[in-house]
Protein backbone atom coordinates (compact mmCIF):
# COMPACT_ATOMS: atom_id res chain seq x y z
CA UNK A 1 0.00 0.00 0.00
CA UNK A 2 2.78 2.47 0.88
CA UNK A 3 4.51 1.72 -2.40
CA UNK A 4 1.29 2.43 -4.32
CA UNK A 5 0.77 5.74 -2.51
CA UNK A 6 4.33 6.84 -3.22
CA UNK A 7 3.96 5.85 -6.85
CA UNK A 8 0.59 7.62 -7.20
CA UNK A 9 1.96 10.89 -5.81
CA UNK A 10 5.42 10.57 -7.41
CA UNK A 11 7.18 10.39 -4.06
CA UNK A 12 10.40 8.47 -3.58
CA UNK A 13 10.22 5.75 -0.92
CA UNK A 14 13.82 6.44 0.04
CA UNK A 15 12.92 10.07 0.78
CA UNK A 16 9.72 9.23 2.66
CA UNK A 17 9.10 8.70 6.34
CA UNK A 18 6.16 6.83 7.82
CA UNK A 19 5.04 8.08 11.23
CA UNK A 20 2.88 5.54 13.00
CA UNK A 21 1.78 4.31 16.40
CA UNK A 22 1.43 0.57 16.01
CA UNK A 23 3.47 -2.51 15.27
CA UNK A 24 1.43 -2.93 12.06
CA UNK A 25 2.52 0.55 10.95
CA UNK A 26 6.12 -0.36 11.72
CA UNK A 27 5.88 -3.59 9.72
CA UNK A 28 4.27 -1.81 6.76
CA UNK A 29 7.15 0.68 6.67
CA UNK A 30 9.71 -2.10 6.98
CA UNK A 31 8.11 -4.10 4.17
CA UNK A 32 8.17 -0.99 1.94
CA UNK A 33 11.81 -0.21 2.87
CA UNK A 34 10.62 3.12 4.24
CA UNK A 35 12.02 5.00 7.24
CA UNK A 36 9.75 4.79 10.25
CA UNK A 37 9.26 6.94 13.33
CA UNK A 38 7.27 5.48 16.16
CA UNK A 39 4.82 7.99 17.62
CA UNK A 40 4.94 7.33 21.34
CA UNK A 41 2.06 9.76 21.85
CA UNK A 42 -0.24 7.37 19.95
CA UNK A 43 -2.09 4.26 21.04
CA UNK A 44 0.37 1.45 20.32
CA UNK A 45 3.64 0.30 21.80
CA UNK A 46 6.86 -0.82 20.15
CA UNK A 47 10.02 -2.29 21.60
CA UNK A 48 11.90 -2.49 18.30
CA UNK A 49 11.48 0.95 16.71
CA UNK A 50 14.84 2.58 15.97
CA UNK A 51 13.49 6.13 15.75
CA UNK A 52 11.03 7.13 18.46
CA UNK A 53 9.37 10.45 19.08
CA UNK A 54 7.65 10.85 22.43
CA UNK A 55 6.23 14.33 21.83
CA UNK A 56 4.51 15.68 18.73
CA UNK A 57 5.55 19.25 19.51
CA UNK A 58 9.22 18.31 19.05
CA UNK A 59 8.76 16.45 15.77
CA UNK A 60 10.09 19.25 13.52
CA UNK A 61 13.41 19.54 15.33
CA UNK A 62 13.63 15.75 15.54
CA UNK A 63 13.39 15.48 11.74
CA UNK A 64 16.11 18.03 11.21
CA UNK A 65 18.47 16.68 13.84
CA UNK A 66 18.02 12.91 14.04
CA UNK A 67 16.53 11.87 10.71
CA UNK A 68 18.15 14.23 8.22
CA UNK A 69 21.34 14.91 10.21
CA UNK A 70 21.23 18.70 9.79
Amino acid sequence: MLELLCQKFSISISESIFIGDSVKDELAAKNANMKFIFADWGYGKSKSAIHRQPNISRLHSYFLKDVFNT
